[in-house]
């Protein structure tokens, strides 16, 4: 049998272990003010990069490239990057998918979704009036298509035909 003072000298695991679990949350909190307060992205600590694109077993992998014009009162026609559509009030990996869930014609079906909300559509003709400031704008054109591209190469084996979604303004 151990005596008191031997028990009193061991080491209190439990102790030990609330003092872990509290260093791990401080240092979860950290991460997430980096996070918050920073432009760059605390990859691969906090979140983890999307593996989306992998290859299938015959080399190829699918691609859906996202490809927006935008048509002006004058003429103009213009192809602007996602990125540059979006604005820089979206981190660089967020910007594909809110594109994607805001404007891929699934998520639009059936007069809903982000094409037929008045707000949403007041937003994108502000931000086509950033990108050509000399004309009103027309209409928009978003268009995906899925294309299957050889990984050995990077070249496109097959693409389908656009999926569009169009809004005039």
């Amino acid at each position: 049998m151990q005596s008191p003072d031997e028990v009193a000298q061991r080491p209190n695991t439990a102790n030990r272990r609330l003092v872990a679990l509290a260093v791990f949350i401080l240092f979860l909190g950290a991460q997430l003010a980096w996070s918050l307060l920073s432009d760059r992205e605390p990859y691969p600590v906090v979140k983890m990069p999307a593996f989306a694109l992998q290859a299938e077993t015959e080399g190829t992998v699918l691609s859906r490239p996202q490809l927006t014009t935008i048509t002006y009162e004058d003429g103009t026609v213009i192809t602007p990057a996602v990125r540059e559509l979006m604005g820089e009030d979206f981190r660089y990996s967020a910007v594909g998918p809110s594109y994607d869930y805001a404007f891929r014609p699934e998520n639009n079906a059936g007069g809903k979704g982000a094409l037929s909300d008045p707000e949403m559509i007041s937003w994108l003709s502000s931000r086509a009036q950033v990108l050509n400031e000399k004309s009103e704008v027309v209409s928009m054109e978003f268009c995906w298509k899925d294309t299957r591209l050889d990984i050995a190469t990077g070249q496109p084996v097959s693409t389908q035909p656009c999926e569009i979604m169009r809004l005039d303004f």
